[in-house]
């Protein structure tokens, strides 16, 4: 299992926990996912520091990989469609990958 994974499922659990102890509920969920939602130029920016990511050796190719199945390759659908704990540690990824590039670097 990957970082991207492991990051996935522990987002999972601590959705379903937050579920489970009356933090939120499901409807706060499907709210959240809406919210969620990415557009073109995020979607295309989200790919492109990925790759640089991939390449330049701190994220490995098969997290890389990872991301890509899950964002999808033509538009943001494939990314739009996904469940709320996905979309939500994709996310997390994305801003940390942004934060590295405006730093200078792009780190997972």
């Amino acid at each position: 299992m990957n970082r991207i994974e492991k990051v996935i499922n522990s987002m999972h659990r601590t959705m379903m926990a937050n579920i489970a102890n009356g933090k939120t509920n499901k409807e706060q969920v499907k709210n959240v996912n809406k919210e969620l939602d990415m557009d073109m130029e995020e979607f295309v920016k989200f790919h492109e520091l990925k790759c640089i990511a991939v390449l330049n050796g701190t994220m490995t190719l098969e997290e890389g990989l990872t991301i890509y199945n899950l964002l999808g390759e033509a538009s943001p659908e494939r990314f739009n469609g996904q469940p709320t704990h996905v979309k939500a540690a994709l996310t997390e990824i994305f801003l940390v990958l942004l934060k590295g590039h405006k730093a200078g670097r792009s780190s997972a």
